[in-house]
């Protein structure tokens, strides 16, 4: 994950290559250039055919304000004006003639125009789906990064909180606190049970000490329930048992106190601390009483452990 995380990372920093869109704005922008050059040989074919209209106006002006002197003969007369209606029929016909070229002109450059524009729209079209798809690629590539760096920050957590369990399960063996070892389990997105987190500051007993704490607390159970039993004073033999405190020290059938003790402490003695609480939830009120003290702690340990295991699954699933 770290290494995809660096290669995005470093593919996000050289932004996408603009060069083939900035190489088609200068071109749009050559092909612009010649629109306008095409737009100027209109003005001045426009300018020209202006010049020829604005000549034979002359002409016609000049011939219409020349006076006619008053003693001119017909003929002179007639000469005049035969001469002005051939200005003004020339002029008829160089109208007829310039409006013709006019349109040819205007044709022959607004086809061109006409072609420029279409081809610059595709063009510009073009270049805007090339943008488009730059802005797109820009942003998956920012996508693809932002969620290959999350996954890389949640495997540092989770290396972080399996750490963490590791840690605490040589806190539970050695019987040591714990609690600075919570939180990367809880960063990673785990939750802490309470059966973890609550004796946490203090650690939990240990096999050892339940080990230990096991045979005196059993032969105050037993004392108890021999005790509260009538039947157990009877005999020499129930006299020397209660006198020595003698118990069974290998499982037993049966369902009196000793056979009970002597199965759960084999259960302790194999780590298995849930078939010893069973056994001894059988116990009579006067022995559970005496055990309630080693009840309390196995059962802190058996929890913790049971929850330690729980929270390693759930790390492993993630």
């Amino acid at each position: 994950h770290l290494g995809r995380t660096t290669r995005a990372s470093n593919d996000l920093g050289n932004p996408p290559d603009v060069t083939p869109l900035q190489d088609g704005i200068a071109a749009l922008q050559g092909d612009m250039a010649n629109v306008q050059d095409g737009l100027g040989d209109l003005r001045t074919g426009i300018e020209n055919l202006t010049v020829r209209l604005d000549a034979l106006d002359v002409r016609v002006s000049t011939l219409e304000k020349r006076p006619i002197a008053e003693n001119l003969s017909d003929e002179a007369i007639a000469a005049y004006e035969r001469e002005l209606d051939g200005v003004r029929r020339a002029l008829a016909d160089e109208r007829t003639t310039i409006r013709e070229e006019f349109d040819t002109l205007i044709a022959e450059q607004g086809g061109r125009l006409a072609g420029i524009v279409d081809d610059e729209k595709a063009r510009i079209d073009a270049l805007l789906a090339d943008a488009q798809s730059m802005v797109d690629d820009a942003t998956t590539m920012a996508e693809n990064t932002n969620r290959l760096q999350e996954e890389a920050a949640q495997a540092q957590r989770l290396a972080a909180a399996q750490t963490s369990v590791a840690i605490i399960r040589g806190a539970l063996s050695d019987g040591e606190p714990y609690a600075d070892s919570l939180g990367p389990i809880g960063d990673a997105g785990a939750e802490v049970p309470a059966a973890l987190s609550g004796p946490a500051g203090d650690g939990v007993p240990t096999q050892g000490m339940l080990l230990a704490e096991f045979p005196p607390a059993a032969r105050d159970a037993l004392d108890a329930a021999r005790l509260d039993d009538p039947n157990s004073t009877k005999g020499i033999g129930a006299f020397l048992k209660r006198q020595l405190g003698a118990r069974s020290t290998t499982p037993q059938e049966g369902n009196d106190t000793d056979a009970i003790l002597s199965r759960a402490e084999d259960a302790l003695k194999r780590e298995d601390l849930s078939t010893a609480l069973i056994e001894l939830d059988a116990l009579p009120p006067v022995a559970a009483e005496k055990m309630a003290g080693w009840v309390e702690m196995a059962t802190q340990r058996r929890d913790a452990l049971a929850a330690v295991n729980a929270v390693a699954a759930d790390l492993n699933t993630n």
